[in-house]
């Protein structure tokens, strides 16, 4: 069950690579990954606007798009593996819970 947890996990984060290397190059991603998982602080804002030569705050505006984004992408990817769309948000809740599980 992790395992599957976590290959979901990694779709998403494939995909969202993806799209955001098409849309603004390859690098970016890495750069704003830390604060869609958890990782990034407040205070990293600045140093990531200075590596990517952008303000803090169009920094900020790209890490809420991404979380948007990344949510969007999580519940396509459960959605195929559940029978019931009722079903997304528990499928969802149980997938971080596993995850979580094997830290």
């Amino acid at each position: 069950e992790r395992e599957w947890a976590a290959s979901v996990l990694k779709r998403c984060l494939d995909r969202l690579r993806q799209e955001q290397d098409e849309a603004s190059g390859p690098g970016r991603f890495e750069k704003l990954k830390p604060f869609l998982v958890g990782d990034g602080s407040r205070s990293d804002y600045a140093e990531i606007a200075g590596e990517l030569g952008l303000q803090e705050s169009s920094v900020r505006v790209a890490v809420h798009r991404l979380r948007k984004r990344f949510c969007a992408v999580m519940r396509e990817e459960v959605g195929r593996t559940v029978a019931d769309p009722a079903e997304v948000d528990a499928e969802i809740r149980w997938l971080f819970s596993a995850v979580r599980g094997s830290e």
